[in-house]
């Protein structure tokens, strides 16, 4: 679990690909907002709901396509879905892969997702975690079933996990070259886990301990 100094950020540099420090933000789409803790994720969500139109500014909105205070105030949930973190040292336990560490939600109006709130949990409360995430707004568009996220922080890698006819498959929500993963397959969870693996095996063999120890900026 990110703590929560962590979710105090919510801009990070690595703007392009995946995750919770890395989703698909571009320098434009930086914010700050204040310590929250919230009985639960709904509550969570319904406040920064109700301050959201405070906290973007001109650019961000442009980002994110919304013209105005009204426009904002008028946004509903149109997905919601849960997160999982996968650890590298548990990237095994299959258990992990369900269990709700956070909730996405997808604000839009009409058919169209704007833009993206996660909360997550942090001992006994909520905080809300992140705001814009347009990489995730963009891949829960560009597919149907959505049924949850799953994000390797040590990685940097994010997937949406799609429910098709009862079967279970994952999309990167983007290309990652060096993991090897396109955004454009989905991958069944047991070929998944062999990329994953394979790819932490090779960032420990050429970055060593900065790697592991968490050390390594990429």
């Amino acid at each position: 679990m990110k703590t929560l100094l962590i979710t105090l950020i919510l801009g990070c540099t690595l703007a392009l690909n995946g995750c919770q420090c890395n989703d698909g933000r571009i320098p434009d789409d930086d914010m700050e907002h204040q310590p929250n803790a919230y009985k639960s994720p709904e509550e969570a969500l319904k406040q920064t709901q109700e301050r959201l139109h405070l906290l973007l500014n001109e650019n961000q909105r442009k980002v994110f396509g919304l013209a105005s205070d009204e426009e904002i105030q008028q946004l509903t949930t149109k997905l919601a879905v849960p997160i999982s973190y996968l650890q590298l040292e548990r990237l095994g336990d299959t258990a992990r892969i369900q269990t709700d560490d956070g909730y996405w939600y997808g604000l839009g109006n009409g058919d169209a997702t704007k833009i993206g709130i996660s909360v997550e949990r942090a001992g006994d409360v909520w905080i809300q975690s992140t705001i814009g995430m347009k990489k995730f707004v963009q891949a829960t568009s560009r597919h149907t079933g959505v049924t949850r996220l799953v994000e390797v922080p040590g990685l940097e890698l994010s997937f949406v996990e799609l429910t098709e006819n009862g079967r279970i498959s994952y999309a990167p929500i983007a290309d990652y070259a060096d993991a090897k993963l396109s955004a454009d397959r989905r991958y069944a969870w047991p070929e998944l886990l062999r990329i994953l693996e394979g790819y932490r095996v090779q960032l420990e063999r050429k970055f060593g301990d900065d790697f592991t120890k968490g050390n390594l900026e990429r």
